[in-house]
């Protein structure tokens, strides 16, 4: 008989990795929370803002280039919800993938945090404002926004010590909802930890598609056994 439950479960499993290329991705949603698709970018985008003190000599705000090319700039312009007009960020050429760091006190910052990111302080308005960046074109001098977070209304309040930060890979303008998360262990200057499922990645496939099928064969195994002491 246990020989029987061994080539039924076998047969299941071989059966769900015959058909595994042809799932579709949502069936894979259960192993990671809001599992989208991964947006890519040709811009500047807010990646982690630390509003979690109340020491606003402690907040800071993280940029990111996600392309795989140079962002050529003199600077940025920061806004802040609660300040009339910009200030100027002089960071000069922003290389593909780099982290830059604005922050509220230089010397606070460093005495926290340890990175390797360039580090500019600046001026913040109100506690949980929206930020925007932006930067003048140089061939019509029009202000193009690069990135706001949230797109309407403020920063949720958050815990002592967490950030907002940006699910890797989910790099679209306006949809702070399912782009960003309730980071407990910020990471100025490196990779955020979370990141969005890529459909497109083989790998992600494979490694969600073998987790359900995991998933499967254990709820046949509990339900033959079941079955069977009935």
């Amino acid at each position: 008989m246990r020989a029987h439950m061994y080539i039924f479960l076998g047969t299941i499993l071989a059966l769900f990795l015959l058909v595994l290329p042809t799932i579709p991705i949502w069936s894979s949603d259960i192993f990671q929370v809001d599992a989208k698709e991964v947006t890519k970018a040709d811009h500047l985008v807010i990646n982690e803002v630390f509003y979690g003190d109340d020491d606003a000599n402690k907040w800071w705000i993280e940029l990111y280039n996600p392309s795989d090319s140079v962002y050529h700039a003199e600077g940025i312009d920061i806004w802040f919800s609660s300040i009339y007009g910009p200030q100027e960020v002089k960071t000069g050429d922003i290389k593909a993938y780099e982290f830059i760091i604005l922050c509220a006190s230089r010397e606070n910052f460093t005495s926290i945090w340890k990175t390797d990111a360039r580090i500019f302080q600046i001026q913040f308005g109100q506690r949980y404002d929206a930020i925007r960046i932006s930067t003048l074109l140089t061939e019509n001098k029009v202000e193009r926004t690069l990135d706001k977070v949230p797109e309407s209304g403020k920063f949720s309040n958050i815990e002592k010590g967490h950030s907002w930060a940006r699910y890797r890979g989910a790099y679209s303008m306006d949809n702070f909802t399912n782009d960003f998360y309730d980071e407990p262990s910020p990471t100025p200057g490196y990779e955020n930890h979370r990141a969005k499922y890529n459909k497109e990645n083989p790998a992600d496939v494979w490694i969600y598609g073998m987790g359900t099928a995991t998933v499967l064969v254990i709820a046949i195994a509990v339900i033959y056994r079941f079955k069977k002491r009935r």
